[in-house]
């Protein structure tokens, strides 16, 4: 029975249990760094990562006028506004 030790017996690997694992990221980083993939670590830097652009709310012609005057958009800034 030489080579069949730690198989099932349906010729499979018994499955191993995760689910208690408690490891954190730090555990994980220093663990892969010692790691030697055979790669080279340097390269250009990766370029920043982009900030999505943010639309400001729009003021409803209903609304108060942003400047502050009291009188609706419509009334105020947003005669001219098609």
């Amino acid at each position: 029975a030489a080579g069949r030790a730690g198989r099932r017996h349906d010729g499979r690997e018994p499955k191993t249990d995760l689910r208690n694992i408690s490891t954190n990221k730090a555990a994980i980083e220093s663990t892969t760094s010692s790691r030697s993939t055979g790669m080279p670590q340097e390269g250009p830097p990766a370029p920043p990562k982009i900030q999505p652009v943010r639309a400001e709310q729009k003021v409803g012609r209903n609304d108060p006028c942003p400047c502050g005057s009291g009188k609706k958009f419509k009334n105020c800034h947003g005669t001219n506004a098609v």
